[in-house]
């Protein structure tokens, strides 16, 4: 687990750079070089900072990967992408939310709310599936538009994983599932951080 992830599973403790700070910072910097950030502020930063901004470039850029996976899906009201990223930065799956393949897809399936809840497969679930190797705990996940719910976040723990990089949601019908998922992640020791 990276420096920048440890000093995450403390609960950000003592944690100098605040989430706005760091997207402020990591956006100043060209592709992760922090030679790029001005002196002053690479100065007045500690090394675990500077890992911080480093790591928060990554995690938007693999939360943008999952945000253009979620265009794949065919489902009108629900797009969600899913990104798994090893600590070199590596992306090692992808999922979004879909029928099963071979089965007929067609728009009505998906408007149909109760057909559509019966047949469709998460992205998360979709990425973990299309893994080549183990999940490990130095693996992190990415999902766009919320978080995973917590019916693929058992899954998700059972096969591993205990990094979840995502926004924040606000859509009611998903609030209790996402919450109980975070749960989840807390009682085995996983972070969950919300962009």
């Amino acid at each position: 687990v990276t420096a920048a992830r440890k000093r995450h599973t403390l609960a950000g403790a003592g944690h100098r750079l605040d989430n706005g700070r760091l997207a402020q910072l990591s956006d100043q910097t060209d592709g992760g070089n922090m030679g790029s950030l001005p002196t002053g502020e690479v100065a007045g930063m500690t090394y675990e900072d500077l890992l911080d901004v480093a790591e928060h470039k990554w995690d938007q850029r693999f939360l943008d990967l999952a945000r253009h996976v979620a265009g794949w899906s065919k489902d009108p009201s629900t797009k969600v992408g899913a990104v798994v990223a090893d600590d070199r930065h590596q992306v090692l799956s992808v999922g979004y939310n879909g029928f099963p393949a071979g089965m007929r897809d067609n728009a009505d399936l998906y408007e149909d709310r109760p057909t559509k809840y019966s047949r469709i497969i998460h992205a998360e679930m979709n990425a973990l599936l299309h893994m080549r190797e183990p999940l490990t705990p130095h693996m992190t996940l990415y999902t766009w538009p919320m978080p995973p719910c917590d019916r693929c976040m058992v899954h998700l723990i059972q096969a591993g994983l205990r990094h979840v990089v995502s926004q924040g949601c606000q859509r009611q019908p998903w609030m209790d599932a996402i919450e109980k998922a975070e749960s989840y992640l807390r009682e085995v020791h996983g972070t969950l951080i919300l962009l």
